[in-house]
């Protein structure tokens, strides 16, 4: 895995709607460490509709260019998406070419 320190957001070329690997420091109460998420990067003025297994669609307009976490899940299951403020560093994600059960190790 590659990491990129982000200097300027603004001027990342990178892939909309794609995911990326972002780490961010964050505060833990006593410091500042070091956190990891999964985002998708979008660019100000992009729309974005969001769609439930029932099919109702859920809007969103991007306010700034930058990556987002995308709320997937529970009740509320895309009706918010959250901006990471200050990310760090950002990295492509890389799939496995095959399935992880061949490649999974289970310690005890």
């Amino acid at each position: 895995m590659h990491w990129t320190k982000i200097d300027d957001i603004n001027k990342l070329e990178l892939t909309e709607n794609t995911q990326y690997l972002v780490c961010v420091e964050k505060w833990n109460g006593n410091g500042y460490v070091w956190h990891n998420m999964v985002a998708n990067w979008y660019k100000e003025g992009s729309e974005l509709t969001l769609r439930e297994d029932n099919n109702t669609p859920h809007y969103h307009k991007i306010t700034n260019t930058g990556f987002y976490v995308i709320h997937d899940c529970g009740e509320d299951r895309y009706k918010r998406i959250y901006e990471i403020s200050h990310p760090s560093y950002y990295s492509e994600i890389s799939y496995p070419g095959v399935s992880p059960d061949f490649d999974i190790t289970i310690e005890k």
